[in-house]
């Protein structure tokens, strides 16, 4: 597991893209701008319908949407970019647009983003 801060006068991103679960705790994460972080499930029906049951061992190792927003809230962070989408979740980009509008400050990265803070 590897987490990185990176801070530059006031500004603070947390960049936590693989391996992070369960989630460690500490206070250096409290008031981030932005939290990245990957290994993830979008949803619950994935690829040619899929069914992600509650059992699904890959809810052990991957956080949900619902667990990346009570992370957000613990520590008061102001946006969250969830990165390394598995083709396996089976959504398109304007699929993941979508799904942005219904989230609050929960984007999803794709190539060539550019975050300015």
């Amino acid at each position: 597991m590897a987490i990185f801060i990176i801070s530059s006068n006031s500004k603070k991103i947390i960049y936590a893209p693989c391996d992070v679960k369960p989630f460690p705790k500490s206070e250096k994460f409290q008031g981030a701008d932005v939290l990245i972080i990957g290994n993830t499930i979008v949803g619950d029906i994935l690829k040619d319908g899929f069914v992600l049951n509650e059992n699904n061992p890959l809810r052990k190792e991957l956080f949900t949407i619902d667990e990346i927003d009570t992370i957000r809230k613990q520590y008061g962070i102001k946006r969250v970019i969830i990165t390394h989408l598995e083709e396996d979740w089976g959504k398109s980009y304007n699929d993941y647009r979508e799904l942005e509008r219904e989230l609050n400050l929960i984007h999803f990265a794709y190539d060539g983003l550019k975050i300015q803070l």
